[in-house]
């Protein structure tokens, strides 16, 4: 039988609604439709003819607020219900009606952001310098940023409306198909199915290298099988992104997502340009690894085991991972053990494997008035302690932000990383310095690096990959299955150089990155958070608690500043390419640290 690890760590969503059918559910939604109908005969008429003051716009974003906050609530019910079943027909329809319902209340109040975009440069610099705005302000200048990418308000309305049938209802699918897909292997001297996490657990962190490759083997067979219906969705989505584009007057297919971040093509490019250059400290690791291991050639199915087998296979129950993360908080700051306790507490987890379940994890904050929740798919393993740290990373952010109001309470997605891969290192760190066995030492610190070039080398091959299918869609049309898992081949390979051979196959996990499909160019982030993240922790290493103060007031700022300013709070400067560099060289080091124990053991 198999084990189940985190068995029973579920979420109690009752503190939203108590099921499907619970009356307040449509309570809630008529009350929802009230709203809209007073908010528009209000305020409507007045801005969009232009007639708005200081008191009214202060007025009109705080009502709005009230209902973002409400409305995030009730949706993050069902998509969270969604996220443990991916197979509930009940769910799934209910995802569908509430998007729709929301999609049409999102039309009829369009006219707000796009009043505000209308005035003239002089009337909102007038209004912004009202004390009634000041705690708007940053929002209202980002709001700005989108004004000559804005339509009419009936193209607007269109493109809300037509969205659920359209790129939304493919990321639908994409998900869908997701939780169906199961991986048939015999292992343990039985057949088994498993989802995603499961075999993916069996291919990166098993001591066998055999069981690894006939891991990867079924993974790649499967995702060969699935690439012909991944490809249609993928396309569809990317030619649904240039459509937009062209009919905004976006010049190049990043722009929006570098704008809603609030970065600078140029502090990307420094950024691809560091991590690339910092290829061959990825091959030199492999390199080592390859020799430690005694074998000729590294493969896919090599990237992520432990190079040293030891006797006891490292497998954590949830309470040894509870106490794990929750004693690393405490030495780091009461404040984050306890905020990441009422996670454990309260139920706000979801990390038993189950059918249907989606792959992967997240962190979803509603509002700055409700809680945040985690999911997860825990399986014992190592990565998973790290994920479980990683995720409360970000829960403790959401919660300190809280006392930011709504539209300034999520964090740029370029910074939003920071708290979770900082949390990730301070586990490390704890349990690297308590670990005597040179053999388990050398093991964590070969997991810590292969979890970094994961974030930062792989995520920015990732961003390549994203970039080269947008532009081909652009220039030349559909890609077939075969140009994309040319393309994913290409950028992966260049980041191992030699060290690392990835197999033909392996081309067509494209499919497996949700990232693609849920949101264009998200992935850069996770580079950007890792370097960040780096770097801040040698800044703790030499300051001490002393480091704490601009690190906590940076997280409480929310989204209420730009990237540039919440990252100086920290001592940073992410304007700057030299900081980039810098970060790379804190890799280096590491693999410096591993290449001299590494020698240190053969030499034994």
């Amino acid at each position: 039988m198999k084990k189940i690890f985190a068995k029973n760590v579920k979420w109690d969503l009752t503190d939203i609604y108590k099921d499907l059918d619970d009356p307040k559910i449509a309570e809630n939604e008529q009350r929802f439709k009230s709203w809209v109908k007073t908010f528009n005969s209000e305020y409507k008429d007045d801005f969009t003819r232009g007639n708005i003051s200081a008191e009214s716009l202060a007025n009109a974003i705080k009502e709005r607020e009230r209902f973002g906050s409400e409305t995030s609530i009730h949706r993050s019910y069902f998509y969270l219900r969604q996220s443990q079943n991916q197979l509930d027909d009940e769910v799934n329809k209910s995802v569908d009606r509430v998007d729709a319902f929301f999609s049409e209340l999102s039309a009829q109040t369009l006219w707000f952001s796009l009043s505000i975009n209308k005035l003239p440069e002089k009337k909102i610099q007038k209004l912004l310098l009202s004390p009634l705005l000041k705690n708007y302000r940053y929002f209202l200048t980002e709001l700005r940023k989108f004004r000559k990418y804005q339509l009419s308000e009936k193209e607007e309305q269109v493109i809300v409306k037509k969205d659920q049938t359209g790129a939304s209802a493919f990321v639908q699918l994409y998900d869908r198909l997701d939780g169906m897909r199961e991986f048939e292997i015999f292992h343990n001297g039985k057949k088994q199915r498993l989802n995603y996490n499961e075999i993916q657990s069996i291919a990166s962190d098993s001591d066998n290298r055999k069981v690894r490759r006939k891991a990867s083997d079924v993974i790649n067979e499967k995702f060969k099988q699935d690439s012909r219906i991944n490809a249609f969705i993928l396309n569809t989505l990317i030619q649904d992104s240039k459509i937009e584009r062209e009919m905004r007057g976006y010049k190049f297919p990043q722009q929006p997502t570098l704008l809603s971040y609030g970065i600078e093509r140029k502090t990307l490019e420094s950024l691809v340009s560091a991590v690339t250059a910092g290829y061959p400290i990825c091959e030199r690791y492999y390199k080592t690894k390859t020799k430690t291991s005694g074998l000729k050639t590294l493969y896919e199915w090599d990237r992520y085991n432990r190079p040293f087998k030891i006797e006891k296979e490292d497998k954590y129950s949830w309470e040894d991972a509870k106490k794990i993360v929750l004693d690393a908080f405490g030495s780091l700051d009461p404040k984050f053990r306890n905020i990441a306790n009422d996670f454990f507490k309260n139920n706000w987890i979801d990390a038993q494997v189950s059918p249907g379940k989606s792959s992967g994890g997240y962190c979803l904050s509603p509002s700055p008035k409700h809680h945040p929740y985690i999911f997860m798919n825990y399986t014992g393993a190592p990565r998973d302690v790290m994920t479980l740290a990683h995720e409360l990373g970000h829960g403790i952010h959401n919660v300190l932000s809280s006392k930011q109001s709504f539209v300034n309470y999520h964090s740029s997605t370029a910074v939003a990383e920071i708290a979770s891969i900082f949390c990730e290192g301070i586990v490390f760190d704890s349990l690297y310095q308590k670990t005597n066995d040179p053999l388990a030492k050398m093991n964590m610190l070969a997991n810590r690096i292969q979890s970094s070039f994961a974030t930062v080398f792989r995520q920015i091959a990732f961003y390549l990959f994203e970039s080269d299918i947008h532009t081909h869609r652009l220039k030349q049309g559909t890609l077939s299955v075969e140009q994309l898992n040319e393309y994913f081949m290409k950028r992966l390979q260049a980041m191992f150089r030699k060290g690392l051979t990835l197999t033909k196959d392996h081309g067509y996990l494209w499919g497996v990155v949700s990232h693609f499909y849920w949101f264009n160019f998200y992935v850069f982030a996770y580079s950007m958070g890792e370097l960040l993240t780096l770097s801040l922790m040698a800044e703790y290493r030499r300051e001490g608690k002393s480091f704490l103060n601009g690190y906590i007031q940076a997280l409480e700022t929310g989204g209420s500043a730009n990237p540039y300013d919440i990252t100086k709070m920290m001592g940073v400067d992410i304007s700057d390419k030299k900081f980039w560099d810098g970060g790379i060289r804190l890799l280096d080091e590491l693999v410096r640290e591993f290449e001299l124990l590494s020698d240190t053991y053969n030499r034994q």
